[in-house]
């Protein structure tokens, strides 16, 4: 049986909440959703403070950089220095893992014998 002449077929609008004015639900959905961005912005910007070494332990990993070059020097003296200076910076750097381990990676292969 087909609907009755004067009854539309869509309604007039789209189905929201009651009361609420036409563009308000809109406009909570894009509050919501720049909220969300603020929070993602701020949980990425704690992550990359707690992940990055202050300045202090910023130097040590510059000295940990420049390690392998004495390492290398064959010097028992300036290795037995280095390895004790190495095994202090992984001390100090120990709470910044994502910064020590790739200095750790690269000073590596002049360990090995």
């Amino acid at each position: 049986m087909p609907p009755p002449e004067d009854t539309p077929l869509l309604p007039a609008r789209p189905a929201e909440v009651e009361g609420e004015a036409p563009g308000s639900r809109a406009a909570r959905e894009e509050a919501e959703a720049e909220a969300q961005a603020v929070a993602r912005a701020e949980e990425d910007e704690e992550e990359e403070r707690r992940n990055t070494p202050p300045y202090g332990p910023s130097l040590v990993l510059q000295v940990v950089g420049r390690a392998e070059v004495l390492l290398l020097s064959g010097s028992a003296a300036a290795t037995h220095m280095v390895l004790r200076t190495l095994h202090e910076a992984i001390t100090i750097l120990a709470p910044w893992p994502r910064a020590l381990l790739p200095a750790l990676h690269r000073t590596w292969p002049s360990l090995e014998p």
